[in-house]
């Protein structure tokens, strides 16, 4: 007997049990289920299947650059390149004769034109030549003035200045020739006809020898035409202004 008898008596056929658990130690948790581990297959891929057999592992190329001092390649844009405007063909393009040969041929007419020159002066042969000379010499000139000057009308580049003053000088080599050619007739005929035949000679070899497209071929011809204008009319004042001079001298 109990000292309480209200309290029954425990069955010793039950198995009596804790009503609370006892309490873990703090910090410990019961452990996690773990998966087990995938078996190794002999029909798996090897690791280094995918990389190439030629390919160097042992070399960093970011390292390598950096101690080389070379600096990082700039990302390629991936906006298409916009199209280079290709660049005009000079004014002056060369040929089949070299700016040497057209210079010997141009020489070969310029002492053909002094020869003339001083024939058609008779006595004063000197004079004549020399002017002959002096002419090839200025016009040739402002023959390249000319052809620059048209260069740069037509947004072009001069070409090689040599070949440009050699073909030139055969252009004006030529014109000086025929118009000191002694033409038989009366002068007030013969001088403007041998000036004609001169132009039309000049036209012809600058057409050949240049071989520009027709603006091109105008605006040199007519630039050169201008420049020997100007040149004609500072000689005019220049000689003007010595026969003032001569003229007031005592």
């Amino acid at each position: 007997m109990t000292e309480n008898p209200n309290i029954p008596e425990p069955d010793p056929a039950k198995t009596p049990y804790d009503l609370v658990p006892e309490a873990t130690s703090r910090g410990s948790r019961p452990p996690s289920p773990q998966r087990p581990a995938p078996k190794a297959t002999l029909d798996a891929p090897p690791l280094l299947d995918d990389v190439d057999d030629d390919a160097d592992l042992t070399s960093d190329p970011e390292v390598e650059r950096a101690l080389k001092g070379k600096s990082r390649p700039a990302p390629e844009d991936p906006r298409p390149a916009e199209p280079v405007p290709e660049e005009a063909p000079p004014l002056v393009t060369p040929g089949r004769l070299a700016a040497k040969h057209l210079a010997i041929a141009g020489g070969v007419v310029s002492v053909a034109a002094v020869i003339v020159g001083a024939w058609g002066a008779g006595e004063r042969w000197l004079g004549g030549g020399v002017m002959a000379a002096y002419l090839i010499v200025l016009h040739t000139f402002t023959g390249v003035l000319a052809l620059g000057a048209a260069a740069h009308l037509h947004a072009r580049r001069l070409g090689p200045p040599d070949l440009a003053a050699a073909r030139m000088l055969v252009a004006v080599g030529a014109f000086i020739l025929v118009v000191m050619l002694p033409i038989p007739g009366p002068a007030a005929l013969a001088r403007p006809l041998a000036a004609l035949c001169a132009v039309a000679v000049y036209l012809l070899v600058v057409g050949v020898l240049f071989r520009p497209g027709a603006q091109r071929y105008l605006a040199m011809v007519a630039l050169h035409a201008v420049c020997a204008a100007l040149a004609w009319l500072l000689l005019s004042v220049h000689g003007w202004i010595g026969e003032l001079r001569a003229e007031t001298v005592p």
